[in-house]
């Protein structure tokens, strides 16, 4: 560096590039175990039917979405369910359907009357799931996401006008 007054910069430089393996292994090695606690949450037992339509969740509490769970004085690191009864208009019977729910933090698995139409991790991702028309009845449907929190704020964290269901084009 040339400059006396500037050494203990260049030696502070040198302890961090020296230390850069230890500390990044270290991190790695923080975030599998984040990891494998995660994966860990999908493991715990739901009630039988819960991502199907019939299912009693009366008893359940509602919550308006977009938002994170936080938000609704829900302060939680783990999971949640969420639940819509939703209506297929007949003129989309049989056709290939988006699903759009917006950034999901940090994991969700996501059902379309009891069969999975897709998992996404990452906090940050817009979730785009597309439906066979195989799957798509008209009338009454159960769309029901399953979304883990590692930390932080969880639950759809978007803008309303990105949850939205709508025929591929």
């Amino acid at each position: 560096l040339g400059k006396p007054e500037l050494q203990h910069f260049a030696e502070q430089l040198d302890k961090i590039i020296e230390s850069y393996p230890e500390e990044l292994k270290n991190y790695q090695d923080r975030h599998a175990a984040r990891e494998e606690n995660v994966n860990s949450n999908f493991v715990r037992a739901l009630p039988a039917g819960w991502n199907k339509a019939g299912f009693d969740d009366a008893a359940w509490k509602e919550m308006d979405l977009p938002r994170h769970w936080e938000s609704a004085g829900v302060y939680l690191d783990g999971e949640m369910v969420f639940r819509k009864t939703i209506q297929i208009p007949k003129a989309w019977e049989g056709q290939d359907l988006n699903l759009k729910l917006g950034p999901i933090d940090d994991i969700d698995k996501t059902y379309l009357n009891g069969q999975q139409v897709g998992v996404t991790r990452g906090w940050s991702i817009p979730r785009k799931y597309r439906i066979p028309g195989a799957q798509v009845k008209a009338g009454a449907a159960t769309l029901a996401v399953r979304v883990v929190d590692s930390g932080g704020q969880g639950g759809f964290h978007g803008k309303p006008e990105q949850l939205f269901l709508e025929p591929v084009a």
